[in-house]
């Protein structure tokens, strides 16, 4: 098997066609452990010493001027300790870079570029560098020393809410486009490298990898061979692949860390909508998607585009979705008072009493069929009382058929008519059932 590539994690050599090109830079190896990792990290985190690499100063000791106080981590990079600068009584932190890369003349001359560039960048979000050099053989950046912890550790201990993770990435946006503004990229922006101190605020740490891109095109830049030039996982589709970058594999890899803020999943190959994991605005997705598109010319061409875009989403109320249209609910019918039906029985109970006191009060009109016509009348009186006062709010009719009032339409008019012609018309056969037989007894 030929051994035609050198992993970017572990330095050493593989074949680089067993790895699908999503990898490609990262031996299977590497690759594997990195899977198999539940707690997500992928580089050891500040606080956390690496037991392999043997810490190069004593506790207690001095270096440069600085008291040694505390070891805080330890990685491929180096070693970072707390220490005291007794001249202006104040914490630092000491990053002591790896002997073996401070034995490389052209890892010193890259350094010496770089912590130049770091020393530049001044802004409240980036971790201040107050000094640099060698020393003992010994490669050194002088470092303000925040006390907080890491993104990390903060992932470790509790999901994010949505809510931190829209306070967090936009300051992590603006302390990038200041660096990006000056010419200078992160190449390994991750959890760890992203610290929080007590008050909340933001601190992007460890550009120790950064590479300047503000010179000439074609200018000579120095390389540093089998060195990390950041985290699988976050590393941008070009970075891995060995290709020229610019400040949007950090973006690419701010993608990376906002996906993991809102899921505690990295995103490896095809992963799942950010919505379809956790209840989040369905709007973050378009954002993450776009921070984490292959092509850079697909992704946020600026941090501060990114910062826009989540300002938006936290500004704007969140769409609420939009219910059925459900079908219309019948009319709601009040039970009303039917004085006619009291008027009704009360007028059979008359013409019960009177016949009984006098049979012949009513000729020859039998029971049932006064009752057929006196029910008729009492309809008819009905019918015209409703009509006199009914009114949109209480009827079924839409209001375009009715005003409340009797003039309010034709179709009013015409039911008011009917109402006085039946009303008319029961009177009349009322009537007539107490006069004609009246008139025929008289007759014979």
């Amino acid at each position: 098997m030929a051994m035609d590539s050198t992993c970017l994690q572990c330095g050493k050599p593989f074949d680089a066609s067993v790895v699908a090109n999503r990898f490609a830079g990262v031996c299977p190896s590497c690759l594997a452990k990195f899977a198999a990792d539940d707690s997500g990290d992928v580089q050891p985190s500040p606080g956390a010493a690496d037991p392999t690499i043997k810490p190069p100063l004593k506790l207690g000791g001095t270096f440069h001027g600085l008291e040694v106080v505390e070891l805080l981590g330890a990685g491929g990079m180096g070693v970072v300790y707390k220490a005291r600068q007794p001249g202006l009584d104040r914490f630092v932190a000491l990053k002591i870079l790896s002997p073996r890369l401070s034995g490389d003349p052209e890892f010193v001359a890259r350094f010496n570029r770089e912590a130049k560039a770091m020393a530049a960048l001044s802004h409240p979000g980036i971790v201040h560098i107050f000094d640099f050099g060698k020393e003992a053989d010994l490669c050194f950046l002088v470092m303000e020393y925040v006390d907080g912890l890491s993104l990390r550790h903060l992932m470790k201990d509790r999901l994010l809410a949505p809510e931190q993770a829209l306070k967090v990435v936009p300051m992590i946006c603006e302390a990038l486009d200041f660096a990006h503004s000056k010419g200078v990229i992160h190449r390994d922006i991750k959890p760890e490298n992203i610290l929080l101190d007590k008050e909340g605020r933001v601190r992007i740490a460890d550009f120790g990898l950064a590479r300047m891109v503000s010179g000439p095109p074609g200018a000579p830049t120095a390389t540093l061979s089998q060195v990390v030039m950041g985290t699988p996982g976050y590393m941008a589709p070009e970075q891995y692949q060995g290709m020229n970058v610019d400040h949007r594999a950090d973006i690419y890899s701010l993608g990376a860390v906002f996906y993991e803020m809102l899921t505690g999943q990295v995103p490896i190959g095809r992963f799942d909508l950010p919505s379809s994991r956790v209840q989040i605005d369905v709007r973050l997705d378009e954002i993450v998607l776009k921070a984490l598109a292959t092509e850079p010319a697909r992704r946020y061409q600026r941090a501060s585009e990114v910062k826009t875009a989540l300002e938006t989403v936290a500004l704007a109320p969140r769409p609420l979705p939009v219910p059925p249209v459900a079908a219309a609910a019948p009319p709601v019918r009040v039970r009303q008072r039917r004085p006619w039906l009291i008027f009704f029985f009360v007028g059979l109970m008359v013409y019960y009493l009177l016949r009984r006191m006098n049979p012949n009060s009513f000729g020859s009109l039998g029971f049932m069929e006064f009752a057929i016509l006196f029910g008729l009348f009492t309809m008819a009186l009905a019918f015209t009382w409703r009509v006199m006062n009914r009114s949109p709010r209480d009827s079924a009719t839409p209001p375009s058929e009715f005003t409340g009032e009797l003039s309010g339409g034709p179709r009013t008019s015409r039911l008011a008519v009917s109402a006085f012609v039946w009303t008319i018309v029961g009177t009349a056969l009322i009537a007539a059932s107490l006069v004609v037989p009246a008139f025929m007894r008289a007759r014979g």
